[in-house]
């Protein structure tokens, strides 16, 4: 089971929620029950029982074709044509229904009144027409028309933007696999621009297993610890001596003597002020094709920025000046020029270092100090080497590995990712005065920008891959009534194993607008590298909690976390709740959708027969 079919097992199934709901001008097929006086009857529409006004007196247990007519605080309806009972069952009523809306009778069109008058679903020539429209370009599946279904039940906007939305999900392809199609579609483009950058590092924290984005870029974030005025001493000491000991930098050199010797490169006759150290360098820079002519006024901005006060820039001496340009070049290059895991294009590793086989090597030591860095469990005190120091610094600020054994960090880092996808920009677009840079720097806005930018049509045709799955996890999370839905399905990285974390969570409203933490019921699911397909279900009643564990081999899994039930039970303890049961179930796939489509939780007298489809 795909988790998308999680998303989608989640709408209701069996007919509209609530009472039928009649509009103007919409056909119905209805069973006289019972009549009453003044063309008063009873009609059946589907299981549905209706007292109507009727235009013409009717039989008692016929059925007809109805239409429903404008009237206030009435259901009003005009005959259009009886139904025989042989006719019921067959494309024969299907055809009829688009003779009154006056429509072809397509193969196409036939199929989608049939499905309309099985499903219940309220018909209209907008709503025929609008169906159409969106299934033109394609042939007619079931998913195609389960989508339509669900617009319908959960009052979505009938537009073409939603049903694609919802497309997506049903489409079956692992959010992370798109995502991660979509960064290698902008790392292979040959075009960049700012918005493409933008969008190549966010992808990369998201997607990119920590192991291959600590080789990728770990060296660049060592470069820019050393650089960064900011710095403490200590730690641009651990990065410099990093980047030695890596190969990036000769061994035994120090800083002073390696911009020194940077410095008579470019001015061999001397230094006789900062500006000629300037001048001549950015002029270096730009005939070695170290930077682009357009950018020296960039660079010399950033300088300006970095050598924040005039007294700064007055004790500054020459050397000191040289590693602040650095600093710019290397900035400049960060924010727009290639992208972060093109570290060997940055112009300040080619100064260190021209020999791309040297800069590889160098990249992949300091990658592997990272992972061993991260892999231990050393707390940083005065003590420690500054190299380890430098490590640690940059795991902590760059690299957040989760910690799944820490329930705050896990919490920390599933709402960092939700905030960096930007399932809250048009909430932000529509209560907000001036949305913030932050927002305006998650996911989909990112996205939307680069649908405007001069890129491959390949790159653009992913992008909006991820825009509409990331709408449609928008359009699924709603309220209806008390009641409030979350859908949710994010990339995760777990060690070097890529997978989609995919999260319902059904509760309810108190009335004074809060959530009531003592009725939801959570499911998960994950396709985790050794454990393969598991499905947790979790509901909570008056704070007392019942887990369902949904694996091929439970036996085996129940073993395995036996150990951990106790820590778990004081844990929710701990929380103001009661662990109940845990239970470990295997079910075939047709089973496990059958049960969770059925699932009822009765929390009160006024908060009951939940449907959740799962």
């Amino acid at each position: 089971m795909q988790p998308t079919q999680i998303l989608t097992h989640t709408r209701p199934g069996d007919g509209l929620q609530g009472k039928m709901k009649f509009h103007s001008g919409q056909i119905l097929l209805g069973k006289m029950t019972k009549l009453f006086p003044n063309n008063m009857a009873s009609v059946q529409i589907g299981s549905q029982m209706v007292m109507a006004a009727l235009d013409v007196p009717l039989s008692v247990g016929e059925r007809y074709w109805l239409q429903v007519q404008p009237d206030d605080g009435q259901v009003r309806l005009k005959l259009l044509e009886a139904v025989s009972s042989s006719e019921m069952g067959s494309n024969k009523v299907a055809e009829q229904l688009l003779t009154h809306l006056s429509l072809g009778k397509s193969k196409e069109a036939t199929a989608i009144a049939d499905y309309f008058l099985k499903n219940q679903l309220p018909i209209t020539k907008e709503t025929m027409e609008g169906s159409l429209a969106f299934l033109k370009d394609s042939s007619i599946t079931n998913k195609d028309l389960t989508i339509i279904k669900t617009m319908f039940v959960q009052e979505l906007p009938f537009i073409k933007d939603v049903f694609m939305a919802l497309q997506s999900v049903e489409d079956g392809k692992p959010f992370h696999i798109i995502l991660s199609n979509l960064l290698q579609g902008l790392l292979k483009s040959e075009k960049n621009t700012p918005t493409s950058v933008q969008t190549k590092a966010l992808l990369e924290t998201l997607v990119l297993p920590k192991q291959e984005l600590m080789a990728s870029t770990g060296m660049q974030k060592i470069l820019s610890l050393w650089l960064k005025a900011e710095t403490p001493v200590h730690v641009r000491e651990g990065a410099y001596t990093l980047l030695q000991s890596a190969g990036l930098i000769p061994q035994h050199v120090s800083e002073s003597e390696l911009l020194s010797a940077f410095l008579d490169k470019i001015i061999p006759s001397g230094r006789s002020n900062a500006t000629a150290v300037v001048r001549e360098s950015l002029s270096y820079l730009s005939s070695q094709g170290f930077i682009q002519p357009t950018e020296t006024n960039d660079i010399l901005g950033e300088l300006n920025r970095l050598l924040r006060n005039v007294e700064e820039r007055q004790n500054l001496n020459i050397t000191s000046l040289a590693k602040t340009l650095f600093s710019a070049v290397h900035a400049n290059f960060e924010a727009k020029a290639f992208g972060s895991t093109d570290q060997g294009h940055n112009p300040v590793v080619k100064l260190l270092n021209n020999n791309p086989d040297a800069v590889q090597v160098a990249s992949g030591k300091i990658g592997d100090h990272l992972l061993r860095t991260a892999a231990s469990e050393q707390i940083v005190t005065d003590t420690m080497e500054p190299q380890a120091v430098a490590l640690k610094d940059v795991l902590q600020n760059d690299f957040k590995v989760i910690d799944f054994s820490n329930a705050g960090s896990l919490s920390s880092s599933f709402k960092k990712i939700m905030s960096q996808m930007g399932f809250g920009f048009e909430y932000a677009l529509a209560t907000e005065n001036q949305v913030s840079d932050n927002q305006l720097e998650t996911l989909k806005p990112l996205l939307m920008k680069l649908l405007q930018d001069d890129l491959p049509m390949t790159v653009k045709n992913l992008a909006e891959q991820a825009i509409q799955r990331i709408t449609a996890q928008q359009i699924l999370s709603q309220e209806n009534g008390p009641l409030q839905q979350l859908l949710l399905q994010i990339p995760l990285t777990m060690g070097a194993h890529q997978t989609d974390l995919t999260m319902q969570w059904t509760g309810r409203r108190k009335k004074d607008g809060t959530i009531d933490p003592a009725y939801c019921r959570i499911l998960f699911y994950l396709e985790l590298e050794s454990l393969k397909e598991t499905i947790i279900d979790m509901g909570v009643q008056n704070r007392v909690v019942n887990v369902s564990i949904i694996h091929e081999h439970p036996d085996r899994l129940e073993t395995l976390a036996t150990p951990f039930i106790a820590v778990l039970k004081k844990n929710i303890e701990e929380m103001d709740y009661k662990l109940s049961s845990i239970v470990f179930e295997n079910k075939t796939e047709k089973t496990q959708l059958k049960k969770k489509s059925h699932v009822s939780i009765n929390m009160n007298d006024t908060y009951s027969g939940l449907d959740l489809r799962i």
